[in-house]
């Protein structure tokens, strides 16, 4: 059934990067080309954003915010997110001997989504108490299906690779490994205590879902510490793994450039995410919030639509006395804290974060597992062939919506050409000599521009400014494209510093 989706994705892969965050696969893609290029230990082993060569030097196209993240030699860093996700690739296909290309990083994607599915199957049996190697458990079943074939898993575990997706994985992972120490209490096991303690250290390594995870976690041993002592162990070990990666990160993210400079960068990329941010005016900043909500009710409507219109029968069918009420375990209502808490809580932070859609991703562990539960539920009601026709069709809906929001073909569902980046930069390639130093005017070069070119592009306003780029940097030559606001170009001038 995987290699199904992978079928249905084809159309969608390995063509030019294009739009609905595929940005975020060119900033990735990006550093781990550099890093292959040029050897991740020449910058620390921090995420660089400057191809190789002088003319690339000192342009910082989408790396930091202040400006501040920059070393001695002109290379700019993304430090938004801690780099594991960028590790992980770049060991992979250094391991195996593989180019980092698009295709690459979807294929690893892929493989990601696939083993994010096998966990879903495992939670939902140790939920059951099934054996997860016996026969194939069909609620377990279900809830696999349901998660591989969600809109969302289907894209942003495909075509759209950042931190924000890897640490989905390690989240279901977390969840399940968490989930079994509590159930079995094996709080002197080391082989569980292992596992817990590393799937939290690469989620704070990760993303900031990391720190909702384990706080999350925190709330619910505290409260049951007073029950069961053994408690107190996986307590320590969520406050290290977190205090670790925390130390580790300002550890190596600072020396690129200092304590001051990264600590600036940290708070201004947390208020551009945050939900403090927004409008200086009481009215006005009340009025984006609730543009904001209506925004992440939308996306999460457009991605688990056709699981809330079963979840909505249910609630009928239940009203209707026709079906048995839905209760939960101890373990389940353990799963449902440790799933649904630390999503609700990154919403609620950073709310300007959760208007991207790939934010809705994290509750699909949460709507995938529950579906498993609803369907050995309804089993009782249904016929087994009935049931199993509704559900197909429900999972045929989802992908529906995949393609409808991904159209396979040309071109977006708004209308934007797939090869529009790939066709602007057959053109600039075009017009390259040799090393000048590349400048555009009227249009910011998108990352998957920048990465199509494997080139940085500095932005400028005028020819003026691009000769005085030229005399601080001491280079002689330019190229200057004035483009049209989508990046289209409409004239070529050559700069010369004489």
């Amino acid at each position: 059934m995987f290699i199904v989706s992978v079928i249905l994705r084809l159309p969608n892969l390995d063509r030019p990067l294009s739009k609905h965050h595929e940005f975020c696969t060119a900033i990735a893609l990006r550093i781990v080309q550099i890093w292959d290029a040029e050897g991740i230990e020449k910058f620390g082993r921090n995420p660089v954003m400057n191809y190789p060569g002088a003319e690339n030097k000192y342009i910082n196209n989408y790396a930091n915010t202040s400006g501040d993240m920059v070393d001695a030699e002109g290379n700019y860093y993304y430090v938004s997110h801690p780099p594991f996700a960028y590790y992980l690739p770049y060991y992979v296909f250094t391991v195996l001997n593989i180019n980092p290309t698009v295709l690459s990083l979807q294929v690893l994607n892929m493989l990601l989504h696939f083993l994010s599915g096998l966990f879903i199957y495992m939670t939902v049996c140790l939920l059951s108490k099934t054996r997860v190697r016996g026969q194939v458990f069909a609620p377990a079943l279900v809830a696999f299906l349901f998660y591989i074939f969600a809109p969302p898993t289907m894209w942003f575990q495909s075509n759209v690779y950042m931190a924000d997706m890897l640490v989905h994985v390690i989240f279901i992972i977390g969840l399940y490994t968490a989930l079994k120490m509590i159930i079995r209490e094996r709080f002197s096991t080391f082989k569980y205590l292992f596992a817990f303690f590393l799937s939290i250290f690469l989620m704070v390594y990760t993303s900031w879902l990391g720190f909702f995870f384990t706080f999350a976690l925190l709330i619910y041993g505290f409260v049951r510490l007073q029950d069961n002592t053994g408690f107190f162990i996986p307590i320590a070990l969520a406050m290290l793994a977190t205090s670790i990666a925390i130390v580790l990160i300002i550890y190596q993210y600072s020396s690129i450039n200092g304590f001051d400079a990264y600590f600036r960068e940290a708070a201004m990329r947390f208020g551009m995410r945050s939900s403090f941010s927004g409008a200086s005016s009481v009215t006005g900043w009340i009025s984006e919030k609730i543009n904001q909500v209506v925004l992440l009710f939308f996306n999460y409507a457009v991605n688990y639509g056709h699981i809330i219109l079963l979840i909505g029968v249910l609630i009928f069918q239940t009203f209707k006395k026709k079906m048995p009420k839905l209760e939960f375990s101890e373990n389940g209502y353990r799963f449902i804290w440790l799933s649904s808490l630390p999503v609700i809580l990154l919403h609620l932070v950073f709310l300007n974060y959760s208007g991207q859609d790939f934010s809705v991703l994290y509750a699909s562990a949460f709507y995938a597992v529950l579906m498993g539960i609803m369907y050995d539920k309804m089993k009782a009601v249904f016929a087994k062939r009935s049931l199993q026709m509704w559900m197909a069709g429900i999972l045929v809906l989802g992908v529906f919506m995949y393609y409808f929001v991904n159209r396979p073909g040309s071109e977006s569902i708004k209308g934007f050409k797939y090869s529009h980046y790939r066709e602007i930069a057959r053109e600039m390639k075009s017009e390259i000599e040799g090393g000048e130093v590349l400048f555009v005017s009227g249009y910011k070069p998108d990352p998957q521009l920048i990465t199509e070119m494997r080139r940085n592009i500095k932005q400028v306003k005028s020819e003026e400014e691009a000769i005085k780029f030229l005399k601080f940097r001491d280079l002689s030559d330019g190229i200057l494209f004035n483009s049209e606001a989508d990046g289209s170009i409409r004239e070529i001038v050559r700069i010369k510093n004489e």
